[in-house]
């Protein structure tokens, strides 16, 4: 009858998936509303077909680098955030959620640059956020606070 009453342990396949669901929930979440900032801060003008890579790739131009920033600043901040919290909700699998995690935002970043026409640097700046993201992300998500047991 004791043993009723006492928590069961997480299973852990469903604590690792969940993990990885909520690190991509929180990153989507947060590069959604960066990439929809740059799209209020910095919109294309009225009347461009989205079509015509040519017109998008002047209007990109048109807009300089500042209208990068947020972008750069999003591909950084989804998977810190979403490592983070990967590796706080499923501590025990080392780098594994956050890793997942930051594959998905890579993907994500990798599709964009490769349909949007971003000058060719910016392919280096989008990597090096995503995997800077997640790696240091993942190792402050890992941080133990509090005090030394034993």
């Amino acid at each position: 009858l004791q043993a009723m009453n006492e928590p069961r342990p997480a299973n852990p396949v469903f604590q690792t998936a969940f993990a990885i669901m909520a690190g991509i929930g929180i990153g989507g979440v947060i590069l959604f509303v960066t990439l929809t900032a740059n799209s209020v801060l910095f919109p294309l003008p009225e009347g461009i077909d989205m079509e015509d890579a040519e017109a998008v790739r002047k209007a990109m131009e048109a807009a300089g680098v500042k209208s990068l920033t947020l972008v750069a600043l999003g591909w950084f901040a989804a998977p810190f955030a979403g490592s983070f919290m990967s590796a706080r909700l499923d501590p025990a699998r080392g780098r594994l959620p956050g890793g997942v995690v930051t594959g998905f935002f890579l993907l994500s970043t990798v599709s964009s640059l490769a349909t949007l026409p971003v000058p060719t640097w910016f392919w280096g700046v989008g990597l090096v956020a995503v995997l800077s993201g997640g790696h240091v992300g993942h190792g402050m998500g890992s941080v133990r606070t509090g005090a030394p047991s034993g």
